[in-house]
């Protein structure tokens, strides 16, 4: 055998291991944005069981939903809650960017956004802390959430009009 034909297989088997190699990576790469996506499902899951099971949170919301007076104790817990709801709705936003949160995933928390913001203390609690966020996120919210236009949360009627009773 030459050194040509030695040359010749090493260079396919070179090719050949590139080969396999791009495989394994596309495969991890799918695993990966599965992952993600996976991350993303379950932070929506936490946001939605955690407040579904924070009662004095809920009691807070309604108070500040018919626009009663909240005591320090309950601002202060509201402050809380607010941030953490924010930091997680901000969490899936960034997803949603990277592909890892659809579409529908994610015009269903942009519902469970101005359902959020729609108390004035909300309101209230996100001009003054709205400069910890992200830039693009801020808009997110300014315009999905707070314009005069934007769409009336579904969730929002539904409370109203359990409110209102029959």
């Amino acid at each position: 055998m030459n050194w040509e034909a030695i040359g010749a297989i090493g260079e396919s088997v070179g090719a050949f291991a590139v080969l396999i190699t791009l495989g394994y990576l596309a495969v991890q790469v799918r695993q990966n944005t599965q992952s993600m996506r996976t991350s993303a499902l379950r932070s929506v899951q936490d946001l939605t069981v955690g407040t579904e099971k924070n009662d004095r949170y809920i009691a807070c919301l309604m108070n500040a939903q018919r626009n009663e007076k909240l005591t320090p104790e309950d601002r202060a817990h509201m402050v809380e809650r607010f941030l953490t709801i924010m930091r997680t709705f901000e969490r899936i936003w960034q997803e949603y960017k990277l592909d890892a949160v659809s579409q529908a995933q994610f015009e269903q928390q942009l519902d469970l956004l101005r359902w959020a913001m729609s108390p004035p203390e909300a309101r209230r609690m996100w001009d003054c802390l709205a400069s910890t966020f992200d830039l693009g996120f801020r808009a997110i919210v300014d315009t999905e959430a707070l314009e005069d236009d934007a769409p009336t949360s579904s969730l929002l009627k539904a409370f109203v009009a359990l409110d209102n009773g029959p």
